[in-house]
């Protein structure tokens, strides 16, 4: 109780403190702060590398676009806009550039200070702590995380002139927790015990040495997948068939992040589990701030560093071979602390997003999928900023290209635990954007064939379900309405509202095996479980539907989420599971989607047949 009065006197004076000419902008939900214990103020000289991102044009209108490219009913399906025409919508205005100009200039930050990206999109600047505190009317503090003992420098609200509000979207460091004062020595977190160096990672959990002999990658018996499923178990899983194709402006992309893959592990791979593949196939590295791939086996086996990467890749590209693969590549996300997870991809795809003076800014085409194995809980970022994130997976959208992530590994906590006293589900991010596809997990069933119906993943011993539930800061999007009423009529789960927040985008949207895949790691074979394999399973198939429409004429299928819930028959219905946590059994997987497996696992044979239909 003390504590509790503290924090609101400290509010209260913060609010004092404001002049009347500012607002409030943007303020954290302290009733989730179960992991951070407040220290002291932030030492005043230290200085923090500030970004203000400016409101950007017509955002208002790009979910409706976007749906115009994108719903399967829509005469201008496939009818996917440029780079330039997406940046020349949605740039910010001169009149809010100048608004937020004027503004530091009169708190004394002139333009001999600040620096304006070529977008007009981010102004940048550094301050001292006191300087900062001074601009936003904020009280900043040192918080330690209690799960990796790491102090961070955050505040719990900040204000900006009114005249000034309409033109920011945000503004960091604020009330982002992700701003590192220092990194304890102490290892304390899941991914370094995993050895993922990345902040974001959804580690592959490790089940132990596979033992499963075949003579040939693709003879095998489809009642024996259950042990451990290898690329010929997961064509047959979802009637995949081999590929043949390889068009030049298809290559498939991989994001990681902070985890290297060697070159020797996927040789290995091939070798025993992937024939049709040749020794020295990897993805093509499109480097971003300097990162590099691969590593030697002995650096990766000794650093534990790579299982994320390897699994990624040699589940994907045994699917899609001769298809290629891209990886674009971060060395560690810790060296962006202050940026949304996704932001460094972000940056080296879209010029108009870089927030600063990046090494890798609008390097790179997006490819026309994107997998992505990583995430981190909603809680960590201000609702603007996951906005401003999730927007710019709109604006691939529109540019046709299909992002997919993978859902998370803790059932309705995140990575990072639950919300409030420890009840309160924690959906994760940036699964939960609307603007994505979703990916939950499922399991073959012991003893049952490869073809078999699957459930819901279920590894209690390592705390292992399918990441699935409501967002706190999306609203439920338009394509997915019809599916979450009738979720909601049918099978409503007896939850209290401070629980989970039932008029938020649901997630996943779809789901595909994550449980005992075949995986070569420092040179062994062995079983790894996450949705870190079934993303780019799923993502895979999509990658192999685009061969088809690019041979057909056709142009790839770009933003996927309105055609698969137009399409529920295109899925294989799982009814069985659950995704337990927070002290709580979770929802259950149900007839028709739900919070568990989504619309459930895909029918290979009737999606192409839906979007080879498709204009």
């Amino acid at each position: 109780m003390l504590f509790s009065n503290l924090v609101v006197a400290a509010f209260i004076a913060i609010a004092q403190a404001a002049p009347t000419s500012h607002v409030q902008h943007e303020r954290r939900d302290i009733a989730h702060d179960s992991k951070w214990i407040k220290r002291a103020s932030a030492p005043r000289g230290i200085k923090l590398p500030v970004r203000i991102a400016i409101t950007q044009r017509n955002i208002e209108n790009g979910h409706g676009l976007l749906m115009d490219v994108s719903d399967p009913a829509s005469p201008n399906y496939s009818k996917h806009w440029t780079a330039q025409e997406v940046a020349d919508l949605f740039s910010p205005t001169q009149e809010s550039v100048d608004a937020v100009t004027e503004w530091l200039a009169s708190a004394g930050i002139g333009a001999d200070r600040h620096t304006i990206t070529s977008a007009k999109s981010h102004v940048g600047f550094d301050a001292t702590v006191e300087e900062l505190e001074a601009l936003v009317h904020a009280k900043f503090s040192v918080h330690t995380n209690v799960n990796t003992g790491n102090d961070h420098v955050f505040c719990d609200e900040y204000h900006v002139p009114h005249t000034v509000q309409r033109h920011v979207d945000y503004i960091t460091p604020t009330i982002n927790t992700n701003t590192l004062l220092k990194t304890t020595i102490v290892d304390r977190s899941l991914n370094e015990k995993r050895g993922i160096n990345s902040v974001a990672a959804l580690p592959p959990i490790n089940l132990g040495p596979a033992n499963i002999t075949t003579s040939n990658g693709f003879d095998i018996n489809a009642d024996t997948c259950y042990k451990g499923l290898t690329p010929a178990c997961i064509r047959q899983a979802y009637g995949i068939p081999a590929a043949t194709l390889a068009a030049t402006s298809n290559a498939m992309g991989i994001f990681e992040d902070g985890d290297i893959y060697d070159q020797a592990d996927l040789n290995l791979f091939w070798k025993n589990e992937a024939p049709n593949v040749p020794s020295g196939t990897g993805p093509t590295l499109r480097s971003i701030n300097g990162a590099t791939a691969p590593e030697s086996q002995a650096t990766e086996k000794q650093q534990k560093n790579g299982e994320e990467s390897l699994l990624d890749f040699e589940v994907a590209i045994s699917l899609i071979y001769p298809q290629k693969t891209v990886l674009f590549q971060v060395s560690d996300s810790k060296a962006g602390a202050n940026e949304i997870f996704g932001d460094p991809f972000l940056d080296a795809v879209d010029s108009t997003y870089c927030s600063n003076k990046q090494e890798t800014c609008g390097a790179y085409t997006a490819t026309n999928v994107v997998s992505v194995s990583y995430g981190l809980s909603e809680a960590d970022y201000g609702r603007a900023a996951e906005t401003r994130s999730c927007n710019e997976y709109m604006k691939l959208g529109l540019q046709g290209v299909s992002v997919v992530y993978a859902s998370g590994d803790s059932g309705v906590a995140s990575r990072e635990g639950c919300l409030g006293s420890g009840s309160t589900f924690a959906p994760g991010f940036p699964a939960t954007c609307p603007y994505v596809t979703s990916v939950g997990a499922t399991q073959v069933n012991s003893g049952a064939a490869i073809t078999d119906v699957e459930s819901a993943v279920s590894d209690p011993a390592d705390s292992f379900y399918s990441g699935g539930g409501f967002s706190n800061t999306f609203a439920q999007p338009s394509y997915q309405s019809a599916a979450l009423k009738t979720y909601f009529a049918n099978h409503k789960p007896a939850y209290a509202s401070n629980i989970y927040n039932a008029s938020g985008r649901g997630f996943p949207d779809v789901s595909a095996v994550g449980m005992n895949i075949v995986n070569y790691d420092g040179g062994a074979q062995i079983l790894q479980g996450g949705t870190s394999a079934s993303a780019p399973i799923f993502a895979s198939i999509i990658n192999l539907i685009n061969e088809q429409r690019i041979s057909a004429g056709k142009k790839p299928v770009g933003f996927l989420n309105p055609t698969l819930y137009a399409n529920p028959s295109a899925f294989t219905d799982i009814v069985t599971g659950s995704n337990p946590g927070c002290g709580e059994a979770g929802f259950s997987a149900v007839a028709g989607w739900d919070p568990v497996t989504g619309l459930g696992t895909p029918i290979y044979s009737a999606l192409q047949k839906v979007f080879l239909a498709l204009p």
